[in-house]
């Protein structure tokens, strides 16, 4: 008898299913449109925006929505703003907390006295601000309070550069030290210089260094470096190799620059270092046929005003020199431009224009007044008028 059971034993188990056929099915996953129904409602999607964001699956979970939520009513970030962020960073979105987002807005609004606009401003630069701690951004604050003596530089740094924010204050604080020394800054001087431009924390030591090396071999340094850089801080932004030292042997040659020559230019007007040699050379072009000045003379024209090579050559040069042409006389325009060549950096419609329309409904020739008084303030102006009475004399 046992030898019949045991072949039947064995029959039974080669016929019987691994698994019970009556379990019941799990209840189905939902698709993935059904998981991203509620991201399409609260940020009111087009089915277009709906599909895109389909090839991002970790977006379906449902803890997102409350950050998103919480996004939409305590900043200024719009439907719009948030649409960019799901799609340009979703991995980061899908793992953002509530808890932790609302710790760190809470944090920056409080210590650095941030509103809801700012705060917005903040994520559109660098939406990473979402997964940073309170305690990190702290301990990168503090150190920074503790530095400069109060919360306006950081202030200013979050707002422009907040991905600053992720920097560690040690590595950060090195590089502040030696921009002090190199560029010989106080710790005010210092704050007013990066709050101006907090991309300079960017930048390696050796790469600022090399540009203020540079600019050291061209004469300029101490205080009138530390001007410079002050006003401009983009300067340090530039390459040495590609555009610096392009701009400044150009001016060199072109101009016929004598030693001392660039550092009064880029004193004078820095951003000949970096605006376009094909746009520079343009201006002087022009300025060398409508005035017809040799070398020396334009040499010594743009020394003495070299933002005239700032100028849009079809919006100001041409407008102003073609009216002066025709109001005071070729020969009188040549000569006024030599002289007192700011008369080119004065307003056309603003100052130029006014000033003559007055001399004339005065009863004054404009050809015969000297140039300095169209460029006089305007408290000055208003008394040399006066001064004049209604009466035209040559000698005034």
């Amino acid at each position: 008898m046992s030898q019949l059971i045991l072949p039947i034993v064995i029959l039974l188990l080669l016929v019987t299913p691994a698994f019970p056929l009556a379990l019941p099915n799990p209840p189905p996953s939902p698709t993935g449109s059904q998981a991203l129904r509620p991201l399409v409602e609260l940020l009111d999607l087009t089915p277009l925006e709906a599909r895109g964001l389909l090839r991002h699956p970790q977006l379906s979970q449902l803890s997102l929505l409350p950050c998103l939520s919480y996004l939409l009513t305590t900043t200024s970030l719009s439907t719009t703003h948030l649409k960019s962020m799901l799609t340009r960073h979703p991995k980061l979105m899908a793992t953002v907390f509530e808890e932790d987002l609302i710790d760190t807005i809470k944090y920056l609004k409080i210590t650095l006295n941030l509103d809801d606009a700012e705060i917005g401003g903040i994520l559109t630069r660098h939406s990473s601000i979402l997964k940073y701690s309170s305690l990190g951004c702290s301990e990168f604050i503090n150190c920074f309070i503790l530095y400069f003596g109060d919360t306006e530089v950081i202030r200013n740094v979050v707002l422009k550069c907040p991905k600053l924010l992720g920097y560690k204050p040690e590595t950060l604080f090195i590089k502040l030290n030696e921009l002090r020394r190199l560029l010989d800054f106080s710790v005010d001087e210092l704050g007013q210089f990066i709050s101006k431009d907090p991309k300079m924390c960017t930048y390696s030591v050796k790469n600022l260094k090399s540009k203020i090396e540079f600019l050291n071999k061209e004469g300029i340094e101490g205080e009138g470096l530390k001007k410079i850089v002050m006003k401009y801080p983009q300067i340090l932004t530039y390459s040495v190799a590609t555009k610096l030292s392009v701009n400044v042997e150009f001016l060199k040659k072109r101009l016929g620059l004598r030693q001392g020559d660039v550092c009064r230019l880029l004193t004078g007007f820095p951003p000949l270092a970096w605006l376009k040699v094909s746009n520079l050379d343009d201006k002087l072009t022009f300025l060398e046929s409508e005035l017809g000045y040799p070398s020396e003379i334009l040499r010594g024209m743009i020394l003495r005003m070299p933002q005239v090579l700032g100028l849009s050559l079809l919006k100001n040069l041409k407008p102003s020199l073609t009216y002066l042409k025709e109001q005071i006389g070729v020969q009188s325009c040549v000569e006024s431009c030599a002289d007192f060549p700011s008369i080119l950096v004065y307003s056309l419609e603003g100052r130029i224009k006014p000033r003559v329309e007055e001399l004339k409904r005065r009863g004054f020739e404009p050809r015969f007044v000297q140039p300095y008084v169209l460029g006089l303030g305007e408290e000055r102006w208003k008394k040399w008028l006066e001064k004049q009475g209604m009466t035209w004399t040559i000698n005034n």
